[in-house]
C-alpha cells in the first residue's frame, strides 16, 4: 500500500488539472518474464476514487514498454465540476473510464472511448 500519493501537472486535452491526492493506493502487481498484470488497483482520495487494472510488457529502453490499463474513475469535489466529454453523472460525483494503451513513450489515452490528444 502507498499512502499520501499526489499526482500533479496532469492535463486533459491540454487543459491543466489541479493536483490529485490519494490517501491510500492498493494493488496487486505480478511480474514474470518481462510481462506483468495489475490487479485490483484501488486509489481513494478527496477528489477521485480509482478502480482498475491491466497488463504491461517491459522493454528496453523503458519508453518502448507496452501498457494496457483500464481505470474506472469516480470524480468528486472540484474535479466533478470540470466539463469533460462523454462523462456521465452530475456534480458532486461523476464517472469516467480512462484507458491507457500502447508504448509508454506514446500512449493512446481515451476517456469514455473518446481519444484524448496529447
Amino acid at each position: 500500500m502507498v499512502q499520501h500519493l499526489v499526482l500533479s501537472s496532469l492535463k486533459v486535452g491540454g487543459f491543466p488539472l489541479p493536483p490529485v491526492a490519494f490517501d491510500a493506493v492498493r494493488s496487486r502487481i505480478f511480474v514474470s518474464g518481462g510481462r506483468g498484470r495489475v490487479e485490483r488497483l484501488q486509489a481513494v482520495g478527496p477528489l477521485a476514487d480509482i478502480n482498475g487494472g491491466g497488463t504491461f510488457t517491459l522493454a528496453t529502453p523503458y519508453q518502448n514498454s507496452l501498457l494496457h490499463l483500464r481505470l474506472n474513475i469516480r470524480l468528486k469535489g472540484p474535479l466533478a465540476s470540470i466539463p469533460l466529454p462523454g462523462v456521465s453523472g452530475q456534480s458532486p460525483v461523476r464517472q469516467v473510464t480512462l484507458t491507457l494503451d500502447g508504448p509508454a513513450q506514446n500512449l493512446n489515452i481515451a476517456m469514455n472511448g473518446i481519444p484524448i490528444p496529447h
